[in-house]
């Protein structure tokens, strides 16, 4: 089982930092062995594995369904206890 502690605001840090680092090298080749991960993005342009079109379908949104009156209620609670 694990046991949880409390960490102060330097920890926590710490921890975001080597986050963003191993993602920066990630992203970017720097890792030797990325066992399988894909890196195939659209966004990062500066990473090894930039494509301008990944095969996603240009998104499509339909409008919004119209809500049943049964469910469009508003409740309010007046009052403190």
């Amino acid at each position: 089982m694990l046991k949880s502690t409390c960490q102060n605001k330097k920890y926590a840090e710490e921890v975001i930092e080597e986050c963003a680092t191993a993602w920066k090298n990630l992203v970017s080749g720097n890792v030797p062995d990325s066992k399988g991960i894909s890196l195939v993005n659209t966004t990062l342009k500066n990473s090894t594995a930039f494509v301008t079109d990944a095969g996603i379908p240009e998104a499509s949104p339909k409008p919004a369904a119209p809500i049943d009156k049964s469910v469009d209620k508003w409740f309010f609670i007046s009052g403190s206890a």
